[in-house]
């Protein structure tokens, strides 16, 4: 990947000021990439990244040791993953009780037994060794035919303590404000977007238009309710 590549992926998963103008998904983008940068620290030096992808987040950790794994079949396309470790079913090639935390974000909608999944992010989890989660809450359909579930926070506490979790921290992510910003572009028509020469301009126009007054309701306000963009779970292996 040259510079430049690597320039747009950071500006995709941690946008700056500049990807309020360019980035569809700048808002839930933005609430994520601050809760892990937030959260970082709490997942120690050995970090297991669970349905990497691209790995857009590596850069957040101060790791000794940071381990993408992958599934090979997925709605990514595999040039797209910087995976170590490619992997069938819910069976992770590791040893238990290896790494200190394990990064899970916008991944467990993707996956159809999200018990099998969570016991073997356990397993080769440490004691005491942290899980960082998020999870789309308000979200359309994506990746699909792969896209099998959106967890309340009751279903996220029930199903990390079945698996063995004990929950610290469970957010909702994203004010409504935030929400009705985020789902305004998405559906902004694209062919409006696609217009020679102007597609641009007009882009910078409405996608900084609606994520400046969001962010500025949002903070404004900071009224939080039951319709928000995103989870972000911390839990602990008892």
């Amino acid at each position: 990947m040259n510079t430049n590549d690597s320039a747009v992926q950071k500006n995709e998963f941690i946008p700056s000021v500049f990807g309020m103008f360019t980035n569809e998904c700048y808002l839930i983008r933005k609430l994520i990439a601050d809760a892990i940068e937030r959260n970082a620290a709490a997942l120690g030096s050995v970090i297991l990244d669970y349905g990497c992808g691209s790995k857009p987040y590596e850069g957040l950790f101060n790791a000794s040791e940071y381990v993408g794994a992958d599934i090979r079949v997925s709605g990514h396309p595999n040039e797209n993953k910087k995976a170590d470790v490619f992997f069938e079913g819910n069976h992770l090639p590791f040893p238990d009780n290896h790494f200190d935390g394990a990064l899970v974000s916008e991944v467990v909608e993707h996956v159809f037994d999200l018990q099998g999944c969570l016991s073997e992010i356990v397993r080769v989890l440490k004691p005491g060794g942290t899980i960082l989660i998020t999870c789309p809450f308000v979200w359309p359909l994506h990746e699909e035919p792969y896209d099998f579930a959106r967890y309340t926070p009751y279903a996220l506490r029930q199903e990390l303590s079945k698996a063995g979790l004990e929950i610290e921290k469970i957010e909702q992510l994203g004010t409504s404000a935030e929400v009705l910003g985020q789902i305004m572009i998405l559906l902004f028509p694209r062919r409006i977007l696609h217009i020679p020469i102007i597609g641009r301009f007009l882009k910078g126009i409405v996608y900084g238009s609606i994520n400046a007054t969001s962010r500025l309701v949002a903070k404004l306000t900071g009224v939080r309710s039951n319709l928000y963009l995103t989870n972000l779970v911390i839990a602990r292996k008892r």
